[in-house]
Parts: C-alpha cells; sequence; structure tokens
C-alpha cells in the first residue's frame, strides 16, 4: 500500500531539503541511518516540486521510531526522473518520491489525508433562514409543464420541510423558452437579494447554451446555493469557475414532488445545503429507483418508483483518506463542457475530489471508459486525490426493464471501467463507486466546489455542507 507523508515542524528536516515524502511499495516502510538529499540534487526540474502530503497527527519522525528519511521529490506530475533509496534512477508517475523496506510508520490509528489542495479563492455563501424566498428555475427542461400537480406538491412540500418560500420565474413552467429567458431568470434570481438559493426544477440536454448568456460579474457579486444535477452540471461548473460552491443534487421533480413523502436521505442533505450547514457522513439508504412513476399518473403523488436492494460500494487505491474540494458531475455533460473549452484548469483542481456520474442515457461501459480516459489524458485524473462515481441508472422510463441479470452487469461495467482508468492515470487516487448521487432516488445531494472527504481505510465518505 502506497501511503504518503508530510514533514512539518519539529521533524528536523530542512524545508529545502525535503518538500513531502511519498513512501512507495507493497507496504508503508522507514529507512532507517539514511540521510536527506536536497531536492536540487535528485530532481530534473527542482522548481517543480511541491508540497503534496500532510499527515493529520504530525509527529517528528523519532517519535515513530526513524532516525532519518532520505527523501527526493516528484520533477513534475507523471513525468521526471527520480533517484530511489538505494541508488537508482526511475521514471516517476504521479508524486513519486522513495522506495524503502516494509516497516510500517505510521502510528496506532493514524490517519492520513490529501493536502494538495488547490489554493484558488473561494467565497462564502450564507445559508438562507426559514422564511426566505428561494427561486425555483428551470434552466435546462421545463418539468413542471409536463405535470403541474406534481410541481404543486413539489413547493408545498418544500416549505414544509425547510420552512423557505419558493418564487417562480417567467420560464419556470415555460416549455421551450430561449436559451436566453433562461439565462435571464438565472441571472436575475441570483441578482435579486430577498432570494437566498436557487433550485433547478429538473436536468434537461441543451443547459449548454444557455451558460454564455449568463452574466458572471452578477452572479459572482451575489452568491447563494444552488442545487441541482444532470444538465445542471453546466451551472455547477460555471459557479465552479467564479469560486462560488453549490451543491450538486436535488431535482424538485423528482425528488420533492413524487412519492409518498421525500426520502431521509434527501431531506437531510437539502437542509444541510440550504439551512443547516455542518458535516455528514454520506450513507447507503440500501434501497434505490432509477426512476419513479410517470408524472402524468395519479400514482406519482403518493407512490415510489419500483425499488431494489443497492450494492455495497466498491473501493480502490490506497488505504489512506482523500480530502478536497469537489468538483464534476454528469459525464455526458463534462463532454460537452470539455468540448466548449470550459473546463477547469488542471492546477485548480488539484487535491481535489472528482465527482462523476451517468445518466438516464444509459451510457454503456465503452462510452463511459473513452470519458474517463480523456479525463485521464487531459492531466484531471492526476490531479485529485480522490474519485466519488454514482451508482448509475440502469433501466429508464419509457423502455422495457432490463433482467436484474443484466442491471447488475451494467452497474458492474461501468464500475469496473472507471476503476481500470483512474488507477491508470492514478494509483494513488481513493475511489469510491456506488454512492447514492445523481441519477438516483433516494440521493444525496453532495457539496460541489465543497470539501468532501473518502476514507479508505474506514471506508466512509463524509461531506462538508457549512
Amino acid at each position: 500500500m502506497d501511503v504518503s507523508v508530510g514533514v512539518g515542524v519539529g521533524v528536523g528536516v530542512s524545508s529545502t531539503a525535503m518538500r513531502a515524502v511519498t513512501l512507495i511499495g507493497s507496504e508503508a516502510c522507514a529507512a532507517a541511518a539514511v540521510t536527506v538529499v536536497p531536492t536540487a540534487a535528485t530532481t530534473t526540474n527542482a522548481q517543480a516540486a511541491r508540497t503534496t502530503f500532510v499527515p493529520l497527527f504530525m509527529k517528528p519522525l523519532t517519535e515513530m521510531g526513524i532516525g532519518a528519511l532520505t527523501a527526493v521529490t516528484s520533477t513534475a506530475r507523471h513525468s521526471g526522473n527520480v533517484v530511489d533509496a538505494s541508488g537508482d534512477s526511475q521514471q516517476c508517475a504521479g508524486n513519486v518520491l522513495i522506495h524503502c523496506p516494509k516497516t510500517d510508520l505510521r502510528p496506532p490509528g493514524a490517519r492520513w489525508f490529501n493536502d494538495r489542495m488547490s489554493t484558488r479563492p473561494w467565497v462564502s455563501v450564507p445559508k438562507a433562514r426559514a422564511g426566505d424566498r428561494v427561486a425555483v428555475l428551470s434552466p435546462a427542461f421545463a418539468a413542471p409543464a409536463v405535470s403541474e400537480t406534481v410541481h404543486q406538491q413539489a413547493l408545498r412540500r418544500l416549505t414544509e420541510a425547510t420552512g423557505l418560500i419558493p418564487a417562480e420565474y417567467p420560464t419556470t413552467r415555460q416549455l421551450g423558452a430561449s436559451a436566453q429567458a433562461r439565462a435571464a431568470d438565472v441571472t436575475a434570481a441570483f441578482a435579486d437579494p430577498s432570494i437566498r438559493a436557487v433550485l433547478a426544477t429538473i436536468g434537461g440536454d441543451d443547459q449548454i447554451t444557455v451558460v454564455p448568456h449568463l452574466d458572471a460579474e452578477v452572479v459572482a457579486a451575489n452568491p447563494k446555493p444552488f442545487l441541482g444535477y444532470s444538465d445542471n452540471t453546466n451551472l455547477h461548473n460555471f459557479l465552479w469557475n467564479l469560486g462560488v460552491p453549490s451543491y450538486y443534487g436535488g431535482s424538485t421533480q423528482v425528488h420533492l414532488g413524487p412519492g409518498p413523502h421525500l426520502d431521509d436521505v434527501h431531506l437531510t442533505s437539502l437542509r444541510a445545503a440550504l439551512l443547516d450547514g455542518g458535516a455528514l457522513e454520506i450513507t447507503d439508504p440500501g434501497e434505490a429507483e432509477d426512476f419513479g412513476v410517470s408524472w402524468t399518473d395519479p400514482r406519482a403523488l403518493t407512490a415510489f418508483g419500483e425499488r431494489e436492494a443497492t450494492e455495497p460500494w466498491a473501493w480502490a487505491g490506497p488505504q489512506v483518506v482523500a480530502e478536497g474540494r469537489s468538483w464534476g458531475g454528469c459525464l455526458e455533460v463534462i463532454d460537452q463542457i470539455a468540448l466548449a473549452g470550459r473546463l477547469p484548469a488542471v492546477a485548480d483542481l488539484e487535491g481535489g475530489v472528482l465527482l462523476l456520474e451517468t445518466s438516464e442515457e444509459l451510457p454503456p461501459a465503452d462510452a463511459v471508459k473513452r470519458w474517463v480516459r480523456g479525463l485521464g489524458e487531459r492531466g484531471l485524473l492526476g490531479a485529485v486525490a480522490g474519485v466519488l462515481v454514482a451508482r448509475p441508472p440502469a433501466s429508464s422510463l419509457g423502455t422495457a426493464l432490463p433482467s436484474a441479470d443484466d442491471r447488475a452487469k451494467l452497474r458492474a461495467e461501468q464500475r469496473d471501467t472507471v476503476i481500470e482508468q483512474v488507477t491508470r492515470y492514478n494509483p494513488g487516487a481513493v475511489v469510491c463507486v456506488g454512492v447514492p448521487f445523481g441519477h438516483t432516488r433516494p440521493q444525496w445531494i453532495l457539496p460541489h466546489g465543497g470539501p468532501i472527504r473518502l476514507d479508505g481505510a474506514t471506508r466512509t465518505v463524509s461531506a462538508d455542507y457549512s
């Protein structure tokens, strides 16, 4: 197992001699009675070396039974030569520093996390309070036009669950509204000081055409929580590039209006995103549905869709903690964002947590592989500390329901191909697959641009909604 160790005050190692330490090998290890070598003597580009990891405990090496440690830093991301403890030159991939014997250096119960997080600035987004107004918009598809009864139940439940007062805009129920008109509603909602949050009714497939018409200056000057998923990946990316955190998940027409009641995990994360803040452990509700009852069916107001038991989450990568600001969304939309040239700079994603999910279009594993591989070639996979992948839908409304075996096969193939590609480009990333966010119900709303923590040792996921 690869283990990362940071050098802090009191360790007795000059900061000019060692910026960070990553131990390579099948186990964490200690190297006794060796010397620290300045990075300039062992890298082809010393200027590229930078701090990469620190531990939570920051104990001196002597307290861990280690006299001294040989270390070299990587020359550049994914390239360059390093010299290991044996004196051999090796090609490095990522933050490769040294190789040493198989001796565990971690104190009992010690945890580790990635501290390569980008230092790009982020604005503070205030929470709403009961009685405040929130905008309910359709920046992609105007789902309320399909079923106003589901929409009205969603608005009523929103107020009952949060005390917030929903406000609609001209295109909230308008099918076929122009990209300019939808953008005008988004800008107006952010500009209005009486509106304390913005919620999307649902996703769609053309929100990428809305983004160019948004007033970035107005939005950046009036930050407030935005909730949505799927095609709303476009708006999340737009906000992320402005330094405004948001919340990936939530659809009034899918998660608030239909069914007999709100799901517990959705209600908990909805309130955390809009009102309460705080840290939450992301848990598996034990059941899931890919789609609900058709909105035009009266049963949509009182019945869930067909639910089945969930599968255990799959974990890959080292048994360490990866913690960083999140970015990502629906792969089908990220593909469009990339082609439009709107992805964040790779350096801004350094040390972050990548969120990935797929839609009701049910892309095959080959398509998912190409998308994820493309992110790897761009350098994005190598930059992040962790990857969180949603439980993908394996059936969709209006099509024949695949057999249970076929549904399990689609999910397993997507899982395996994502793990394969992430491991190829970043074997040090912590990966968790199967988490209930995105196109599923019950659904967790997750921070987008806020901190998410993947603990590969305890196999837990938590998120900070502050």
